[in-house]
């Protein structure tokens, strides 16, 4: 049997699948590690970039918050001292006359004095349930922060000890204690509460927000605890 045809054939198909390779396997096998690749160092190289653009907004968020305190904080200050200037015109009035004022005068300071004291707590309460609001606020984006890294992102952190944090300042804290319970300058007579406080504190059942209100804040791996948990 004539085993030539059967050799060229063996040659031309090992001929062909050479070319086959050259021409469109290489290629293939070139462009398949170039699209695992490319994309992968792309990655690591956008990751400090990222991470600094996430400690910027992270700063952003406690430059608004300090902002938005010392905002809330001037406008109940203003309420005080306008109502402060009302009790003080009307103990003037009281002291320029004569005699004991009427009766009827008498009763009309007492329901003043109540009116102010009223008028206060509900600028106390407005701004704790403002403040509730403004924090949840804040505390959301600062997790979906931390909830967009990944271990890449994380290991270059660790690097560099690069950990942003969220809390309110010294400051506002003082301002948010003043929210809750002060000194009552509208008390005057025996028996009056010496203290004005909060009818409805509704940070009270919202202890996710705690942290804020320390020195150390809520804390990046906080945040990533509390993520995991809300998974869970």
């Amino acid at each position: 049997m004539d085993l030539a045809p059967l050799g060229e054939i063996v040659c031309w198909i090992g001929g062909a699948a050479v070319w086959v390779f050259a021409n469109l396997g290489a290629p293939i096998l070139t462009g398949a590690v170039a699209g695992f690749a490319v994309p992968l160092a792309f990655r690591w190289e956008s990751t400090p970039g990222e991470v600094r653009q996430h400690n910027r907004e992270a700063m952003d968020l406690n430059e608004d918050f300090r902002r938005f305190m010392s905002d809330l904080g001037r406008q109940v200050q203003g309420t005080f001292r306008r109502l402060e200037s009302e009790k003080r015109v009307a103990e003037i009035k009281a002291n320029i006359q004569d005699e004991e004022p009427p009766l009827f005068d008498r009763l009309e300071h007492i329901g003043e004095k109540y009116r102010w004291e009223r008028e206060a707590k509900e600028a106390m309460d407005d701004a704790l349930w403002r403040y509730r609001d403004e924090a949840l606020r804040k505390r959301g984006r600062f997790l979906a922060l931390a909830e967009s890294e990944s271990k890449r992102h994380e290991r270059r952190r660790r690097s560099r000890n690069s950990y942003p944090t969220l809390a309110i300042s010294q400051e506002a804290r003082q301002a948010l204690d003043s929210w809750r319970s002060r000194p009552n300058p509208f008390a005057e007579f025996d028996g009056d509460e010496d203290r004005l406080l909060a009818d409805f504190d509704p940070t009270g059942t919202e202890f996710d927000l705690l942290p804020l209100e320390t020195d150390q804040g809520l804390t990046w791996d906080a945040a990533k605890q509390a993520i995991l948990a809300a998974d869970r």
